[in-house]
């Protein structure tokens, strides 16, 4: 019988070992591959299913920062624009000069409210002076009307 003596070309070892090499990656590629497609879609005819929601603000405004990337994932809660708070504060300003002005024209009208009140006093003051000197006259009168009736006094006095 003939023995064969083959010989190892190293050729062939390298040809083998990048054989192997690629396909433990291809397998590694191909089990990467199953296992993100789970997360992610591709389409080749551009039409993406998402989860995007409107936001709508509780109040209106410029915006002064963003606080978020475009297709960020965001939570209930989270803050994702700062508005410009320039138009609030020239409200607050009004709203605290109207609170000033109000609270002005309450002290003047306390003091018209005073005035008015010693004003009404003193009226009352002069009317009874003048009822006081409408009585004394009345008296005068009748004591001169007697006097004139006595002949104690003559006409030309009264």
């Amino acid at each position: 019988m003939k023995k064969n003596n083959y010989t190892r070309h190293p050729g062939n070892i390298i040809i083998k070992i990048a054989a192997i090499i690629l396909v433990i990656a291809s397998t590694v590629y191909f089990f990467n591959y199953l296992k993100n497609s789970k997360n992610y879609e591709e389409t080749n005819d551009a039409q993406v299913e998402s989860y995007i929601n409107p936001v709508s603000a509780r109040a209106g405004g410029y915006i002064e920062k963003v606080l978020f990337n475009e297709h960020q994932f965001v939570k209930k809660g989270d803050t994702l624009v700062i508005l410009d708070n320039s138009e609030y504060l020239a409200q607050l300003q009004s709203a605290e000069a109207a609170f000033d002005d109000s609270y002005s024209q309450l002290a003047v009208l306390s003091a018209t409210i005073h005035s008015a009140e010693s004003g009404t006093q003193i009226n009352r003051d002069q009317i009874k002076g003048a009822h006081a000197k409408y009585v004394q006259q009345q008296q005068d009168i009748r004591r001169y009307e007697n006097l004139v009736s006595e002949e104690a006094a003559t006409g030309a006095e009264t």
